[in-house]
């Protein structure tokens, strides 16, 4: 999911570059938006679940929500 999540990530990047280099919106954006926001909700699920019902070998350690990815991606241009 990670990989999924990351994949999602820079299409989300690649898209607001496009869209700003054409001055324009595309509809796909939001998608790829909930997209992220679908796996990243995934992640921190299986994040919270107890370890003894996950097993050891569970990768953890998303840093940030999916807010803050969006602030990061959407903020300078927000001001």
């Amino acid at each position: 999911m990670r990989h999924l999540l990351q994949v999602e990530i820079e299409r989300l990047e690649v898209a607001r570059r496009i869209e700003r280099e054409r001055d324009i919106v595309f509809p796909e954006t939001t998608v790829i938006i909930r997209d992220i926001q679908k796996l990243h909700a995934a992640i921190c699920a299986i994040e919270n679940t107890p370890d003894d019902e996950l097993g050891s070998s569970t990768e953890r350690g998303v840093d940030g929500s999916a807010d803050e990815l969006l602030d990061d991606l959407y903020g300078s241009e927000q001001a």
